[in-house]
């Protein structure tokens, strides 16, 4: 009997120190950079370089886009409700939380966002090395798959209020829809003809934001070698003097606007910008997507970008 409990004993002791550690399968801490990478994404350390050599005072805000696992949405939800009080305790306030409906363009690789915003640097570092997120950290690993983790200057804009039908949508059955894409989408069009598809046949009266992010090339490149020298700041800017209106007219607009300064990690380290944008109604961004005007001024914004990935997401925004 003495053999099997010392064997019991190993066994139980060996067990506590796995339920101390912090997600490290050695039981070694794991350092910041290993907390935050996914299991397929390590952290790019140039980045974490100039966050920690950031103005310690100044606000941060950081955005994730997250790639859940099908099978482990449970374990992310579990880290989600754990997180609540840990952010909250170093100052964290989540200002976007939604969850992607579909993606219009960019790889499919997302199922949620969040921006969490925290008046001081050194908090959000504080946040990061506390054994509280240590703790945490590991069902986030066992949840996502690949994420992008960025951080920046926040700032929220004020918010439309609005609401926009549009009876032609109303109804439609899915080979309609799909006949009204065919029809009303430009050849040239990037977005994802199922995604609108699944929009015009949902038909949702409910405002949703679209989260995008942005990675600007230095000069344009337009189809044909139009615009010769442009670079994408003045090509970028010839779609927002037309997208800008055309999505107010709509009961639209930012909401809240990431600026990008880091990227901790991502398979790009390069993106520049998080915006976050409201929309009255499903309505009101495919009356807009019909629009020849808005279709003209599509293909500034795609020789402006180097890179984009446009997110439709339901949720929360403060």
């Amino acid at each position: 009997m003495e053999w099997r409990q010392r064997v019991l004993s190993v066994v139980l002791l060996a067990g506590l120190l796995a339920a101390c550690g912090d997600g490290s399968s050695t039981g070694k801490p794991m350092s910041v950079e290993e907390r935050l990478a996914s299991a397929t994404q390590p952290a790019h350390a140039g980045a974490f370089a100039a966050l920690r050599s950031r103005d310690p005072e100044s606000p941060i805000a950081v955005g994730h886009v997250l790639q859940i696992r099908d099978e482990n949405e449970a374990a992310f939800a579990r880290f989600e409700q754990k997180m609540i009080d840990v952010r909250r305790r170093y100052g964290g306030r989540v200002v976007v939380a939604t969850r992607v409906a579909g993606v219009l363009a960019g790889p499919s690789l997302a199922k949620e966002v969040r921006v969490v915003e925290y008046e001081r640097t050194r908090d959000y570092l504080a946040f990061l090395e506390s054994d509280a997120f240590g703790e945490a950290v590991r069902l986030e690993h066992e949840a996502v798959e690949t994420k992008t983790l960025v951080y920046g200057k926040g700032a929220f804009l004020p918010r439309p209020t609005a609401s926009f039908t549009n009876p032609d949508f109303a109804g439609l059955t899915r080979a309609e829809a799909e006949q009204m894409v065919r029809d009303g989408l430009s050849p040239d069009s990037e977005a994802k003809r199922e995604v609108i598809v699944e929009m015009l046949v949902d038909d949702n009266p409910d405002e949703f934001f679209m989260v995008n992010l942005l990675d600007f090339r230095d000069l344009a490149v337009y189809p044909n070698g139009a615009y010769p020298g442009s670079t994408a700041e003045e090509a970028n800017a010839r779609y927002s003097a037309v997208s800008t209106p055309q999505i107010a007219s709509r009961g639209g607009g930012p909401r809240h606007i990431l600026r990008i300064d880091g990227v901790l990690v991502g398979d790009n380290p390069n993106w520049e910008l998080m915006p976050t944008v409201r929309y009255a109604s499903v309505d009101a961004l495919l009356d807009m997507s019909f629009d020849p005007d808005f279709q003209a001024a599509v293909v500034h914004k795609f020789a402006a970008l180097a890179e984009t990935q446009i997110l439709y997401t339901r949720g929360r925004i403060e």
